[in-house]
């Protein structure tokens, strides 16, 4: 099966299509983190890139087929100072006040892992009343990674 390694945002302006270009997982210390980083494949679109993670969640084993690793977070998250907990973020020339991730391990295979990721976040264009939340989702093929080499806004 392939996996395209794509991210599609969507927005009320339409979808926009982003690549990954980094990303991966580690699992340390009994914690799991996983990140995203995406650009648009479209010179013009917006946004232009799109990053997002989980970090500190439990886990005392390897990932396996089937879990599902998910968080609300963002920037103003009550408990965002809190290094006991499992956090969220996403980035997008901006950090979403807000966001919701989720991401189900599809296949495992040796220091790898397929993802089908699921987000719902702030709006990437509009900040007024005419802002909407946003669907995001995408299938991505991840390498473990030192835990420096993910992008975890600490």
């Amino acid at each position: 099966m392939a996996y395209e390694n794509i991210l599609t945002v969507g927005h009320q302006d339409g979808l926009q299509s982003l690549r990954l270009t980094k990303g991966g997982y580690c699992c340390e210390d009994n914690r799991l983190a996983i990140s995203i980083e995406t650009e648009n494949t479209n010179d013009d679109g917006w946004p232009p890139v799109a990053l997002f993670c989980i970090y500190n969640h439990p886990l005392d084993r390897d990932p396996c087929a089937g879990d599902v690793f998910e968080c609300n977070g963002g920037m103003f998250a009550e408990d965002a100072d809190d290094a006991d907990v499992t956090h969220a973020a996403a980035y997008f020339t901006f950090h979403a006040e807000e966001v919701y991730v989720q991401f189900t391990v599809i296949e495992v295979r040796q220091d790898t892992l397929v993802v089908d990721f699921r987000a719902k976040h702030d709006d990437t264009a509009y900040y007024d009343a005419q802002a909407k939340e946003c669907p995001t989702s995408g299938t991505f093929v991840l390498s473990r990674q030192p835990l420096k080499n993910l992008w975890i806004p600490l």
